[in-house]
């Protein structure tokens, strides 16, 4: 989460910044996400198949103990990973039993690239949590 709050607070970790630290440099949550995701794929030339959730990419993706997009930033730097999937397989983390069907159906839907409207959004919010 350090790359992320660096990108939009352009603040040392524990909150410093001057005038040599050009905050007006300082990302949107929104750019910083894309730099992070479909920015380093494009770079890597591999924006046809990660970067981003997509239909016929890559299920590569994190799920976050908060939604960085609206806590403060302050708070980004305590948001932990729950859990990291890549290529459809779980690598990190555990699925919830009572979450477990309904997600790796999602899951599975996603590196298959054949999925319903309501599975990629079980799969992006994962039990209500941002990715």
């Amino acid at each position: 989460m350090i790359e992320f709050y660096a990108a939009v607070s352009r603040r040392s970790l524990d909150g410093f910044a001057d005038a040599d630290w050009h905050l007006e440099q300082r990302m949107t949550r929104d750019q910083a996400l894309h730099a992070l995701t479909l920015g380093a794929a494009y770079a890597a030339f591999e924006e046809g198949e990660r970067g981003s959730i997509e239909i016929g990419k890559r299920a590569d993706f994190t799920v976050l103990s908060a939604d960085i997009m609206r806590i403060p930033e302050p708070e980004i730097l305590t948001t932990r990973c729950l859990m990291t999937i890549v290529g459809g397989e779980l690598i990190y983390g555990r699925i919830r039993p009572a979450l477990s069907r309904i997600t790796r159906r999602a899951i599975s839907a996603g590196r298959t690239g054949s999925t319903s409207r309501s599975a990629r959004r079980t799969a992006v919010r994962f039990a209500g949590r941002s990715i």
